[in-house]
């Protein structure tokens, strides 16, 4: 339960679910983790499997005892490692319904995995992609049963990012001023996030405006290597890694403009905050960027891997504030049209009751 897009989902839908309709409760294969509070702070059952690393047979029959105890009519899981497990002890429940949604990690899984999934995906009710291109990838694999996969995007809560946090505190916390021009990144210092090309590219930017900053938020196990690429750029005073904070949207209001670095995403949810922020953002063309800013429409995008175009895109906003404004706005439309939380949830429920009424 640590910090991240797809738990953050689970917390917003456990937010805005109709609780006079549905009694959610929540199982992690791991334990508890910097997002533990958050979930107790919803009121529902949680339950910790504290797997260890690799494959664990004793979990298939910990949760199978666990979904026949509670009796669930629907187990909903989440990516590979909760799908691989979740599915399999759920079958073995007799659960009625079995939905597993894919947040876009299928192209970096094992092949066993691949397999094991494929394989699974007929046997369960729904496979909920979060973008079209996911369900189509999803749809081409061996033997998808395409009836039984749909899209349905994640979403946030927009309310939350309508009001601005104080900029003077969190000026203070990053070391930087109020004429600095702040470019933000957020995600995890992995490599999929490829912070290293975002560096390179802010390395040239900062050449053109030499009062911007980076603020990258997030941790991850490619701290080091970045804390050491940020030395061999020159820019220990420039470049600011926050590590992990919770005050995301007060850091979001003093973000002049955000870039996703991604090599590849689903529905970014970070992605989507800064959207709703009304901030203008560079994003690289991979998976679902494309999706949520409608091909460019409501922001820029440039090919992943390649720092020179990635400055050409922050460098055409933080020139020209006209081009960032337009881009805000329609970032902040985009994302309550398409994107909101509470659309997602509304779905979500009518999906869990009309496959519940297929399965009596």
């Amino acid at each position: 339960m640590n910090i991240g897009g797809r738990e953050k989902v689970v917390l917003d839908i456990l937010q805005h679910i109709d609780k006079k309709r549905f009694l959610l409760e929540v199982a992690c294969l791991g334990g508890g983790g910097s997002l533990y509070h958050a979930f107790r702070a919803k009121h529902v059952a949680l339950y910790f499997l504290h797997k260890k690393a690799g494959f664990s047979p004793a979990i298939y029959f910990k949760l199978r005892q666990l979904i026949k105890s509670r009796d669930y009519d629907v187990v909903h899981t989440h990516n590979p490692g909760g799908f691989l497990y979740g599915a399999v002890a759920s079958i073995l429940a007799k659960t009625p319904v079995i939905i597993n949604s894919e947040h876009g990690y299928g192209s970096h899984i094992s092949k066993r995995k691949y397999w094991a999934e494929a394989f699974l995906m007929n046997r369960i009710n729904m496979t909920l992609a979060v973008t079209k291109h996911l369900e189509e990838c999803l749809s081409g694999r061996p033997f998808a049963d395409k009836s039984r996969i749909r899209t349905l995007h994640n979403g946030i809560d927009c309310e939350q990012y309508e009001s601005k946090g104080t900029k003077n505190r969190v000026e203070k916390s990053l070391g930087i001023s109020s004429t600095d021009i702040v470019v933000g990144c957020v995600g995890r210092l992995a490599a999929i996030k490829d912070h290293e090309t975002l560096m390179r590219s802010f390395k040239l930017v900062h050449g053109d405006f030499p009062k911007t900053k980076l603020v990258i938020v997030g941790e991850g196990e490619n701290r080091k290597s970045l804390e050491a690429l940020r030395q061999t750029l020159r820019l220990e005073s420039h470049i600011v890694l926050t590590g992990e904070r919770n005050d995301i949207k007060t850091l979001l209001s003093r973000m002049d403009v955000f870039v996703l670095s991604s090599l590849n995403e689903g529905i970014s949810i970070t992605l989507l905050e800064a959207m709703s922020s009304g901030l203008p953002v560079v994003a690289t063309s991979v998976g679902g960027n494309t999706e949520v800013l409608e091909n460019g429409l409501c922001g820029i995008l440039v090919p992943p891997r390649d720092p020179e175009k990635m400055a050409q895109g922050i460098l055409t906003i933080i020139s020209d504030q006209g081009k960032a404004r337009s881009l805000g706005k329609a970032a902040k439309k985009r994302v309550k049209e398409k994107f909101s939380i509470k659309r997602v949830v509304r779905e979500l429920e009518s999906l869990y009751r009309s496959l519940l009424n297929m399965a009596a």
